[in-house]
């Protein structure tokens, strides 16, 4: 294929490549990539004390999806929780186990799960979590095990409230 685009993908380089290729005249969306947090800021956020912040940036799903139906946005933020919690539960699981191995694929589905829904202090702390994985340290996992669960939280917390689940 022609212009592939290897990850981690960069919005400009999208942009670029997707005119090239749409029928002259389709409109884009215009995204915008998340701005570039500082060492600091990437630690308040990995804490869970970054109270600058949203939990969830509701334009970021809207981006994404191309539309700002509120069905639709429900839909996509309750898939979230429901396939997000048992991921947790099983992070949870190979942190006690150590099994830094399973924590650095979990954290990595996490991380992309998180930054398409705009939860962004989440995405930064699943992050964190690989830097974590790869320095070896599994004691620290354990240390933040109470943070990732509390970032699980605050999103589903933030999705309820603003996307109340209705059957």
């Amino acid at each position: 294929m022609d212009d592939y685009i290897i990850k981690p993908l960069r919005v400009d380089i999208l942009s670029k490549k997707l005119a090239r290729w749409l029928p002259e005249g389709q409109k884009m969306l215009t995204i915008q990539p998340f701005k570039v947090r500082s060492a600091k800021d990437v630690s308040a956020m990995a804490d869970g004390n970054d109270n600058r912040h949203e939990v969830i940036n509701a334009n970021a799903l809207c981006e994404l999806l191309g539309s700002d139906d509120p069905k639709l946005l429900a839909e996509f933020y309750h898939d979230f929780i429901e396939s997000v919690t048992p991921t947790i539960e099983n992070m949870c699981h190979a942190i006690d186990e150590s099994s830094v191995k399973e924590v650095s694929a979990l954290a990595h589905k996490l991380k992309s799960s998180a930054i398409s829904i705009g939860a962004q202090a989440f995405y930064e702390f699943c992050l964190q979590m690989e830097t974590w994985v790869k320095s070896g340290d599994s004691n620290i996992l354990k240390q933040k095990k109470e943070t990732l669960q509390l970032h699980m939280q605050q999103a589903s917390d933030w999705i309820l409230q603003h996307y109340p689940k209705t059957e």
